[in-house]
């Protein structure tokens, strides 16, 4: 039985180191380098993925995933806080931000227009006078957002404003808006 026993033991082990030698294994959490003078990074396996970046020799990298003969990686190292970003938005472009107000009937918008350039307060007649309840209450302020998050034919207006203007009377859907660009 201890034949048996020790010829089995000795089997496991030959066949681990075998399989050690044969090739590397990696895991989640594995930190690993490249051996490669430069290697690019491919955004999926096989030659006909989209190349993101080409990375240099020693460069560490820790495994996220393995798939057959390609691994997921996440590159570690260090960048300035001020290159980088959690907000995907903001590859967009800068934020912009307006203030809107909306109302049913094109004479009344036009009559709230002439108050603004008479020099009434937007915010205020944004309170008292939008059908926009939600931004009526902020002083007509949509609140930050970046190019493409709207329809085209709701931002075009507000990016044809500089900061500080106030546009016309614009049809959007059967409502008449007046949008002010705040940035």
């Amino acid at each position: 039985m201890k034949k048996y026993l020790w010829g089995l033991l000795s089997g496991i082990f030959l066949a681990g180191t075998i399989i050690a030698f044969a090739g590397e294994t990696f895991f989640k959490g594995k930190v690993v380098y490249l051996l490669k003078d430069r290697s690019p990074i491919a955004m999926q396996p096989g030659s006909s993925g989209k190349i993101l970046t080409q990375i240099i020799k020693g460069t560490p990298m820790v495994v996220i995933e393995e798939q057959q003969d390609w691994i997921i990686i996440a590159i570690t190292g260090w960048l300035p806080k001020s290159v980088v970003t959690g907000e995907f938005n903001r590859l967009k472009g800068n934020a912009l931000q307006a203030s809107m107000i909306v109302v049913t009937d094109k004479a009344t918008a036009e009559t709230i227009l002439g108050q603004i350039r008479a020099g009434d307060d937007f915010a205020k007649l944004a309170k008292e006078k939008s059908e926009d309840k939600l931004s009526g209450a902020r002083g007509g302020d949509i609140g930050e957002f970046y190019p493409g998050d709207f329809a085209p034919a709701f931002e075009k207006p507000i990016m044809a404003l500089k900061p500080g203007q106030v546009s016309g009377v614009v049809s959007l859907q059967g409502r008449f808006h007046i949008f002010k660009r705040i940035k």
